[in-house]
């Protein structure tokens, strides 16, 4: 067995297994942590990083003529974003508790805690959180023609077929969601 097709197997089921794992709890914290109108915003300019992600990427990688650096800077940049909005999450988390128990100090209504709930994103949260999301946006749709790009030249070397190595992804696409629903 050679070692360069393992580690390109290995490299695309851990990519897709990361990303079908965390995309969902994501999804899900970003309700929780700026307003459906700024998470609108942020959505409605999506396809704009994503056609620019990969028109970008492209023009460095065949500028560079390395693939696999900026694969692995993509991936790095895709596994940094989860865990800022993490630590939104958290933060904002920490700033409604403060806000509820000066509220309930302080003999509010529920109709009140409710709005404090609510209006509570701080000052810095929206810009941070368009920053993070532009980053998954931007590394999803490069990491995933530099990841094919690099697996192409890498199967090409290597006399393989690359749907074999390919497929190692949707193994890890398919384990993933039922994986992270047991430990769940």
């Amino acid at each position: 067995m050679n070692v360069s097709l393992l580690h390109l197997k290995l490299s695309y089921f851990f990519y897709y297994f990361a990303w079908y794992a965390t995309q969902p709890y994501v999804s899900v914290m970003q309700t929780q942590i700026i307003s459906y109108h700024h998470l609108a915003i942020i959505f409605a300019w999506s396809p704009v990083a994503t056609i620019f992600g990969s028109v970008v990427s492209g023009f460095i990688s065949d500028k560079l003529g390395n693939y696999k650096i900026l694969t692995i800077f993509g991936i790095t940049m895709s596994g940094f974003a989860p865990f800022g909005i993490l630590w939104l999450y958290y933060e904002h988390q920490a700033n409604q508790s403060i806000s509820l128990y000066n509220a309930t100090i302080e003999n509010a209504t529920i109709a009140d805690i409710l709005e404090l709930t609510r209006a509570n994103e701080q000052p810095y949260t929206y810009p941070v959180m368009v920053i993070l999301l532009m980053m998954l946006v931007f590394s999803a749709t490069s990491n995933t023609t530099l990841l094919d790009a690099t697996a192409l030249a890498i199967s090409k070397k290597h006399d393989a077929d690359f749907a074999r190595q390919k497929l190692w992804g949707f193994a890890g696409m398919v384990l993933s969601p039922i994986i992270c629903g047991v430990i769940v």
